[in-house]
């Protein structure tokens, strides 16, 4: 009896070894398919952070253009003209504001 209580517990311990390695086979593989997700989501949110850094500068440049313009319409005493820019100017720092904002809670 004690070599057939023998061959069973080889045979339970086999039994447990191969749901053991099955199961860290299939741990593993969910493993680096959730890494490539988070890694997929984290290059696609670095991308956008990218890109509104990017329209940022653009709108900083823009305001600094219109500016420049808006000083020497007002030295030509053009009044609309230099209401139009002075709205322009207004609505693109509403504009920087607003994406200096989605870029700190980006970071």
């Amino acid at each position: 009896m004690s070599i057939v209580s023998f061959v069973g517990s080889i045979g339970a311990a086999a039994i447990l070894l191969v749901f053991v390695i099955i199961f860290v086979y299939l741990a593993s593989k969910w493993g680096i398919k959730r890494t490539k997700e988070i890694s997929k989501r984290f290059e696609t949110e670095t991308k956008e952070l990218e890109d509104k850094q990017l329209e940022l500068q653009e709108t900083r440049k823009t305001i600094a253009e219109l500016k420049t313009k808006r000083k020497d319409v007002i030295k030509a005493k053009d009044v609309k003209t230099a209401g139009f820019l002075e709205k322009e100017i207004d609505k693109l720092e509403k504009r920087k504001d607003k994406l200096l904002k989605e870029i700190d809670e980006g970071y």
